[in-house]
């Protein structure tokens, strides 16, 4: 309890009555129950206390904000005081019990000066947007009132204009004005059936007590009809079914960014310097956190030196003088360099290094000595902590058996760094796409010598001479991280940048055959690195055949597995007959990969259309049928129903308001579902616009979960060439996902108590559990017309604490992995956008 300490949030006075204070914030620096913290606050009128009215907050809402801002709460403490009519000051206080005196900490004064410029507004109402529509226009906004009242909407001479309006649920203006009833529907929506307006328009809003005239002329409709909204809070309403999306999926905090950026036309960024500047300061080290990057400790223990291998192709005095003095810096003093190569390269290399370190020892000419060994693309500097990073990593943890790091770009010349890269931890199907490891990886020297001794070149290390003339590029390099990380068996990852890439000076334009030059260079390198890949393949026994795409260095691969087994495809329906016929016939009609079934599970229909429909399905397609699921919605109930009745060895788990893209779709999942360790596999869904809907979960978003890249232009290559590659993930989403029947037996399928929300994400949590892997495939794509067939997860109080509890049994559930952070995403990056910018500082 010493440390505990009350952040206040905010401090203003009540919408309800003028004279009662309000202030509400968070317990920080103690895991006492915030139940109990809060008999120790009090609110002292002039020294007397005000019996004070002190609640507790735990609404989504709230955690979403918190988790958005980093800020480790998860309950809000409101304070309402009712103030006497005259004072001079009131203080609000912390009495921290310790002994038989408690402390006493003056949290925040209030003069009667101060209260007295304090605004009350007991009414208040903001537009967030108005668009149009083929008959007229659509205004949304939210009113926060201390009653009731009645909205109506009047043109520039007050004649009262026909339209429907519709008060909606708003979590984001009750999460500012916590003093309104809970569940009260603050939002609303204007529905105007005509084009031709005098203006200004009239918002007008009575009560019994209060009214408001909210005015809004020619130039500021026609700002918002440009899409320049005025209301942030509103924004959610606005972007309706991508909005209420954000903010559930990524928090209010993540929202507030977007709106920012929408408002300014700017992206919020953290720059990258400013991220040096904050994340690299250098703490004390800390030999128990097995994420620290100083760690010296143990330097003497010759077990782990660390033997700096860097090939030499050609002298280059000018980068060896930058090595060196990147060398010398290590605050790791226990290394070696080892200059491998061809011969004579070799010799001119160790003669120059001999003569400018200071340590002539410190250059091994013989075998490497050390027990790790750290292998260098030529062009890089290392970081000042690299070595002790990865010597302190491989003898916390003798399991380990290679190594990688996140890294940056460096101008030599300036010495300014750029374009960092921060990677997942290890993700073959990633890797097998693109060699998103980079050009550094440290390896145990066992391992490492165990590929000397093999024959065959692409299997050799640049130490043995047979090898030692290839060139040192990234396709021969990208061929060894494969060698290694096959025999490594655990492999890590740490996300600190360790080393720098040259960044090249910017090219003048080529002439054409300079140009068709570069061109052959990239084409040969892409096909040695397809060679790399595909050697792989072989060594690991997996029928897979790596082909080019349209970016140089990411590959797809096309699998060819023997056997035909049949996937079950279930797909949960009520009513909404005509998306449902759009997801079947895509189906039918496109998919190359005809082994399967179709079974439409449904639920509740009432609509006469959606059983003939129903009947013509099942007339048409003989693989199709119709299995009824009498009992309320419950999408994992349904699923689970589903899988039941499945006879297919694998199962597709995809929703009615999808329409298949990519014919090779099926076949292309259900490749990547039989590569054994697999358990789920997701596909890229697209909205009706083209722009991303999924291409994996972030375990973390918002203070759970949420899609990343949503919301992004279909054709990017995305962070790291994320968006085309096959990569690894903590989830994928449910509405198509393919999981091997056995799997889903196994672990139970989906947990019933997820009714609607992030039971796909605690299925696919579950299935890693056991051992396997989650991968996304950008081969099969989809177009998800996004919860059409239920309506998105709003506008409902009920719904929303519904919501709640799944989202707190979720963090409950997976509460140390959304401590420890997803493996498959990067600390460094942001919580709060969707795109794998920086974390924000």
């Amino acid at each position: 309890m010493a440390n505990v300490k009350f952040e206040i949030e905010t401090i203003r006075r009540s919408i309800q009555k003028e004279n009662v204070l309000l202030c509400w914030g968070f317990f920080s620096g103690t895991e006492a129950p915030v139940e109990q913290l809060c008999g120790c606050l009090e609110v002292l009128a002039d020294g007397h206390l005000t019996g004070a009215d002190i609640s507790v907050l735990d609404s989504l809402a709230v955690q979403r904000y918190y988790a958005g801002k980093g800020i480790p709460a998860e309950k809000r403490v409101l304070v309402q005081a009712e103030l006497p009519e005259k004072f001079a000051m009131v203080n609000l206080v912390l009495r921290i019990p310790v002994g038989d005196q408690p402390d006493e900490i003056l949290l925040k004064s209030v003069s009667a000066e101060d209260w007295g410029k304090m605004p009350f507004r007991p009414l208040q109402c903001v537009l967030d947007s108005m668009k149009e529509t083929e008959t007229g226009y659509r205004l949304q906004g939210w009113t926060a009132c201390r009653e009731p009242v009645e909205i109506h909407l009047k043109d520039g001479k007050g004649i009262t204009l026909s339209c429907l309006s519709e008060r909606v649920y708003r979590p984001d203006v009750l999460l500012s004005f916590p003093e309104l009833p809970e569940g009260e529907s603050c939002g609303f929506i204007l529905q105007l059936s005509q084009k031709n307006i005098i203006y200004p328009l009239r918002i007008e809003v009575q009560g019994r007590q209060d009214s408001l005239v909210y005015k809004i002329g020619k130039k500021q409709a026609e700002h918002y009809l440009s899409g320049m909204n005025g209301g942030v809070l509103g924004t959610a309403e606005d972007l309706l079914h991508r909005g209420v999306e954000m903010i559930r999926s990524q928090g209010v905090s993540a929202f507030l960014h977007r709106a920012k950026d929408q408002l300014t036309g700017k992206k919020s960024i953290t720059p990258y310097q400013t991220w040096i500047d904050t994340c690299e300061k250098r703490p004390e080290p800390d030999p128990e956190d097995t994420r620290a990057i100083i760690d010296i400790t143990g330097e003497a223990d010759h077990r782990y030196r660390c033997s700096v291998i860097l090939h030499v192709d050609q002298p280059d005095p000018v980068y060896w003088k930058k090595l060196v003095k990147s060398l010398e810096a290590q605050t790791g003093r226990n290394w070696e360099l080892k200059c491998s190569g061809e011969p004579n390269h070799v010799y001119a290399a160790e003669d120059w290094f001999q003569d400018h370190l200071s340590n002539r020892y410190q250059l091994q000419i013989g075998a490497c000595t050390g027990e790790i060994v750290l292998l260098l693309q030529q062009k890089m500097l290392l970081s000042q902590d690299a070595v002790a990073a990865v010597s302190g990593a491989f003898r916390r943890d003798p399991e380990l058996g290679a190594l990688y790091s996140d890294h940056d770009s460096i101008d030599f010349r300036t010495d300014q760094r750029s374009d960092p890269v921060f990677k997942p931890d290890f993700s073959p199907e990633y890797l097998c796409s693109t060699n998103y490891i980079g050009q550094m990886l440290a390896v145990r020297k066992d391992i490492y010598d165990s590929f000397r001794k093999q024959t065959d070149p692409p299997r050799q290390t640049p130490l043995d001479q047979s090898f030692a003339s290839a060139p040192a590029d990234e396709g021969t390099l990208y061929g060894q991280i494969f060698c290694y990380t096959e025999k490594a068996g655990k492999i890590g990852h740490l996300p600190f940048i360790l080393y720098h890439l040259e960044k090249e000076e910017p090219k003048k334009k080529k002439e054409q055959a300079q140009a068709g030059r570069e061109e052959l260079r990239r084409s040969e390198l892409d096909r040695r690195e397809m060679q790399a890949v595909q050697a792989h393949y072989r060594a690991v026994r997996l029928p897979g055949e790596v082909k080019k795409t349209e970016k140089p260095g990411v590959f797809h691969t096309v699998w060819h597995w023997a056997g035909k087994p049949v996937i079950s495809i279930l797909v949960p329906n009520k009513d909404h007959a005509e998306d449902l016929v759009k997801c079947v016939r895509s189906i039918e009609e496109k998919s190359l990969y005809r082994h399967f079934e179709i079974l439409v599970l449904e639920n509740n229909s009432v609509e006469d259309r959606t059983f003939s429909t129903y009947d013509k399905l099942e007339e048409q397609y003989k693989n199709l049928h119709v299995l009824t699921y009498k009992d309320v919605f419950n999408f994992s109930k349904i699923n689970n129903f589903g899988a039941e009745h499945a006879s297919g060895e694998y199962l597709l788990l995809l929703n009615n308001d999808t329409e298949m893209i990519s014919p090779h779709a099926l076949e292309d999942m259900l490749g990547y579902c039989r590569v054994p360790g697999v358990g789920a596999v997701g596909g890229k869904l697209y909205y009706e616009d083209g722009t991303i809907q999924h291409c994996g979960v972030i375990v973390g978003y918002g203070g759970f979960a949420g899609h990343c890249f949503i919301g992004e232009p279909g054709s990017i290559a995305g962070y790291g060439n994320r968006v085309i590659s096959a990569v690894d993930y903590s989830s994928v989403t449910g509405a198509c996902l393919m999981t091997p029947a056995a799997v889903y037996r196994e672990t139970g399928g989906m947990d019933e108590q997820f009714v609607v929300a992030l039971n796909d994400v605690d299925y696919c949590l579950r299935v890693r559990e056991t051992g396997r892997r989650v991968v996304y495939d950008p081969a099969a794509e989809f177009i998800h017309y996004e919860s059409r067939s239920r309506g998105l997860d709003e506008g409902n109080a009920a719904r929303e604490k519904r919501l709640q509890g799944e989202v707190s049994r979720f963090r409950s559930r997976w509460k140390e992995l959304l401590d420890r952070g997803d493996p498959y995403y990067n600390p460094n990056l942001s919580l709060i956008e969707q795109d794998f910018s920086l974390k924000h500082l």
